[in-house]
């Protein structure tokens, strides 16, 4: 906005470049999340997304182990 467009000069002396700390990609990120259909069952988006980050977490570590199949490894 306006106001904020005074700071800049200040901004950049502060934080450096501005692509190390500007906030598109974030707003961008929201953005897609809010137009996911949840058929106004608020929490259950939370917790799909905490579970499926919960499993690729035992993947990776799974992968990892020196049990595990290489053919598996090398997917």
């Amino acid at each position: 906005n306006h106001h904020a467009s005074f700071h800049i000069y200040d901004y950049l002396l502060l934080f450096g470049p501005a692509h190390l700390w500007w906030s598109f990609p974030f707003e961008h990120l929201i953005g897609i999340i809010q137009c996911i259909p949840i058929n106004h069952k608020f929490g259950e988006l939370e917790n799909t997304m905490l579970l499926s980050y919960i499993k690729a977490a035992r993947l990776c570590c799974w992968l990892a182990q020196p049990d595990c199949p290489p053919a598996i490894q090398e997917c």
